[in-house]
Formats: C-alpha cells, sequence, structure tokens
C-alpha cells in the first residue's frame, strides 16, 4: 500500500470538565412520503454549532439532495450560568426543539426564514438534553440555534457548551464516529468503550484497494485516532475495525 503518514492517537478518561463540548451528532436524512427519521440517515457527523445557511445548495452534494431533507442534532447543553435561558431556532423551513426533553419550540410547516424561541430554567454545571429537528422542502436552506441569558447576550450557543450523542447506550459495548465528513487533510475516528481492546483497523478505496492498516489500542473512555487522508485521491474510502468486540465499518469522504 506504499508508505503512509503516521496515525496517532489521543486518550481522554471518562471525565467532563465545563466547557470542553464539540459540538452535536448531526444525523442527516432524505424527506419523502415514505422517508423520515426512522429510516437510516445518510450520513452523520458532529456539527459543531447550528449556523448554516446552504442557500440553494445542500448540506453535503456528494451524499444528499439540496431540496427535501431533514436533520437531527442531538446532544447535551452544558449551562454555564443558572437562570432563565431564552433559545431561538431560526430556519427555513420547519424545526422542532427540545431542550430538558421538553419542547419548546414547535414550528413544524414550510415557511421563509423565521425566528422561533421558548424559554426554559437551567443550573450552572449541569448538562441537559437537547435536540432540533429541521426539514428543508425547497428553496433556501437555513438552520440556526443561538441563546441567551442573564449576562449572555443573544448568540449562536458555542461550541463548547454542546456535547454529541456518542456515548453506547447500557448494554452496548463501544459507540464510533468518523469526522468531519467530507475531510480533506485528515479525519477522525472517535471510538468510546467501556473496555479496552486491541483493534485492527484497514481502509480501503471502492474498487477494495488496501490503503492503509494497523492496529489502535482503545482504552476505556473516549479515543480519538487521526488519519492523515491529504495525499489520497479524491473519493470515498471504508474504514473496517475488526477487533473481536469492536467490529464495524465506517465510510468517509476525502473532498
Amino acid at each position: 500500500a506504499g508508505e503512509q503518514p503516521a496515525v496517532t492517537a489521543q486518550y481522554e478518561a471518562l471525565d467532563f470538565s465545563i466547557g470542553r463540548g464539540t459540538g452535536l451528532l448531526g444525523q442527516y436524512f432524505e424527506r419523502s412520503a415514505a422517508q423520515g427519521f426512522d429510516n437510516q440517515p445518510v450520513f452523520s457527523r458532529v456539527d459543531s454549532v447550528i449556523n448554516f445557511d446552504w442557500y440553494l445548495g445542500s448540506p453535503n452534494p456528494a451524499l444528499i439532495r439540496a431540496d427535501n431533507f431533514l436533520v437531527r442534532w442531538e446532544g447535551e447543553i452544558l449551562a454555564p450560568i443558572s437562570g432563565p435561558y431564552q433559545f431561538y431556532a431560526s430556519t427555513d423551513d420547519g424545526v422542532r426543539l427540545w431542550v430538558n426533553n421538553e419542547l419548546i419550540v414547535d414550528a413544524w410547516v414550510p415557511r421563509p426564514e423565521s425566528e422561533s424561541s421558548g424559554t426554559i430554567n437551567l443550573e450552572k454545571g449541569k448538562r441537559y438534553p437537547i435536540k432540533m429537528e429541521y426539514f428543508e422542502a425547497g428553496g433556501h436552506a437555513v438552520a440556526r440555534l443561538l441563546y441567551s441569558t442573564t449576562g449572555i447576550p443573544k448568540q449562536v450557543i458555542p461550541k463548547a457548551q454542546l456535547y454529541p450523542v456518542e456515548w453506547p447506550e447500557p448494554g452496548q459495548r463501544y459507540a464510533l464516529f468518523a469526522f468531519p465528513v467530507p475531510a480533506s487533510e485528515e479525519v477522525t475516528i472517535k471510538i468510546n468503550s467501556w473496555q479496552a481492546e486491541l483493534v485492527p483497523y484497514a481502509v480501503f478505496d471502492v474498487q477494495g484497494k488496501l490503503i492503509i492498516r494497523g492496529q489502535w489500542q482503545v482504552l476505556p473512555g473516549s479515543n480519538r485516532f487521526e488519519i492523515p487522508i491529504n495525499s489520497w485521491p479524491s473519493g470515498v474510502y471504508q474504514v473496517r475495525l475488526t477487533g473481536k468486540i469492536i467490529k464495524d465499518t465506517l465510510q468517509i469522504i476525502r473532498s
């Protein structure tokens, strides 16, 4: 497969600190009478903030069309101070927003760019579930999520306050993600696991040609593995993990 740049690894114990978020998990779906949130997403990625103006385009032209798509962003929000928070969802078209499992914005209708808001009390230092669902029917596509509270002016919710849904559910042994999609310089494979394992991996192109292979030492907690891809041709690749416990396939795209 030829000489490749070294793959680097990072490990972070099961410990969360205030203001170290990475964004929300965004799942992107086709929208039709037969397809919606109950189907498998076309692609997923971690979006650092929700502040998108796709104009007449697509969130990812290689994977999803410009009109008639759905997005679900989900994770947790960390409250930097205590008090009543005003959340604002500015979208074209429809949007729903839940904070702490409470529906505070419900504007699930086609509309030009408009802002809807809702209020909820949050306590400093606590993380609360947050979910935003969005649909684009046609034309201009916009999705933004902002907040404000006493001492914090209205602003797009910062990346540091948002944590993606990515930990294994009870009964599951691991959760894994690849981001960004697409990527141009390097791609991060994130493996969150409850136990340690030495995991063989291999990357193949669409013709099945081996690009790179190796092993990752996965430890209990959050593991990040960076794969340099800047020397690869543009296209779609598969990352195959073949551990005894962690056994899965991820798709990455070199832009």
